[in-house]
């Protein structure tokens, strides 16, 4: 279902619980808080969508930001270096990656090509199929025709042939859509390929312009190392004009979505937390682990982007002192450190929390991971293994023998509906 009209029925959903909440008895009660709970996981499951949408466009963001740092600091030790540089080893160096790039360039062009080979000839194929469906539906129309006029004593011959021909239809139907299918399953290859020839061929092209500025210092090493200059201030505020867009996002942008689904799986925990005093008590507990499971995704993955983000502005901010701007940066960097990891913090205790509401058949085996997890981001050791005490006379069996004890089936409770990725 497309997420605003799952949102807009998640909407009608909640508003008609709470209008069925009013006068309720308990049990009743018990029950619409559990629907409501659930309902309000959804809809928090959609804003957490939201809240990681706008984490992939800080990635490309903060991505972009990265390869202006790492552009600038190409540029500025280049410009250090040009005065009296001999471009001589670096030239040969940058022949050797553009050759390296070169023979990566030509196995990617093959594999396009024998991809698209592949597409075409599964298409090809399809429309074999395709056409031979066709002339079978013919055929059994032709047949069908003739058999609503044949005599009696030909009918049953010519039943046998219309059902032949409709079976040959099908089968040639599905193959055709089989291969079809293995083409637009194949396709997408091709765009990927095509994305890395573009991505290599930018790299050959970027050590070709840096060859050519080499060469071009040697010969006038003074003007050449003003230009670089230039281009490294340039590229310096182009960085700077990245990290301020990276600190807008997470401050205008990500944080706002985070603490708005947050808010919302507040509530449905607030909601199951109520329903577990009703009959399904064990499935209002594994619901209310999976919204602390949710919880502590959205956490972590906002603490590893504000983690991110932090190293990226602490690092800007040294770099642009002369342009002005760089406490500030630093400032929000120190600021996001903080918070990232309140929120890792959170996301530990998120992850302890869903794994205590886990037990007996509801999970066990996803308890122990989540509180493996939470371990883990806390940095704290494994428990030490229980050491097995020894059997009584009482608890031995007839040959002397502990007993086995009785397997269960460990069943782990459904991740929420929407928002979260696996780790």
């Amino acid at each position: 279902m497309p997420g605003p009209l799952r949102e807009q029925k998640l909407g009608q959903v909640v508003s008609a619980l709470q209008q069925a909440s009013g006068g309720a008895d308990e049990e009743s009660a018990t029950i619409i808080a559990g629907l409501m709970g659930d309902a309000l996981a959804g809809q928090a499951d959609l804003l957490a969508a939201r809240a990681r949408e706008v984490d992939a466009r800080l990635l490309a963001e903060m991505n972009s930001a990265d390869a202006l740092f790492t552009l600038w600091a190409q540029q500025a030790s280049l410009a250090t270096a040009l005065s009296g540089y001999d471009p001589s080893k670096d030239l040969a160096a940058l022949d050797e990656q553009a050759r390296a790039l070169g023979v990566q360039l030509t196995a990617a062009q093959q594999a396009l090509r024998a991809n698209e080979a592949r597409v075409q000839e599964l298409l090809d194929l399809a429309k074999g199929r395709e056409e031979a469906s066709t002339g079978f539906a013919t055929r059994e129309a032709e047949l069908r025709k003739a058999l609503n006029f044949a005599p009696a004593p030909d009918r049953p011959e010519l039943a046998r042939r219309v059902n032949q021909a409709r079976r040959e239809r099908e089968i040639a139907s599905r193959e055709g859509e089989v291969l079809r299918a293995e083409a637009e399953k194949v396709a997408p290859a091709s765009k990927e390929l095509g994305l890395g020839i573009k991505r290599v061929e930018g790299q050959i092209g970027s050590i070709e312009t840096t060859k050519a500025m080499l060469i071009e210092k040697a010969r006038t090493e003074r003007e050449a190392s003003q230009q670089a200059r230039r281009e490294a201030d340039e590229t310096l505020g182009r960085l700077k004009a990245a990290a301020e867009r990276v600190l807008a996002i997470v401050k205008d942008e990500l944080q706002p979505a985070v603490s708005e689904a947050l808010g919302k799986y507040s509530e449905a925990s607030s909601r199951l937390n109520q329903a577990k005093g009703g009959a399904s008590r064990g499935v209002a507990s594994a619901r209310g682990a999976s919204v602390s499971h949710a919880v502590g995704s959205v956490q972590r993955e906002y603490a590893e982007s504000l983690a991110r983000a932090a190293r990226l502005l602490h690092g800007v901010s040294g770099a642009v002192v002369g342009l002005g701007g760089g406490a500030a940066l630093a400032q929000a960097a120190a600021q996001m450190k903080t918070e990232s990891e309140e929120a890792l913090k959170a996301a530990a205790d998120a992850y302890e929390e869903a794994s205590s509401g886990l037990s007996g058949s509801e999970g066990p085996g996803l308890g122990e991971r989540l509180a493996k997890k939470a371990r883990e981001i806390r940095g704290e050791p494994e428990p030490a293994p229980e050491s097995e005490a020894a059997p009584t006379e009482e608890g031995l069996g007839e040959e002397g023998e502990a007993p086995e004890p009785a397997e269960e089936p460990v069943e782990e409770p459904a991740a929420p509906s929407e928002g979260e990725q696996p780790n």
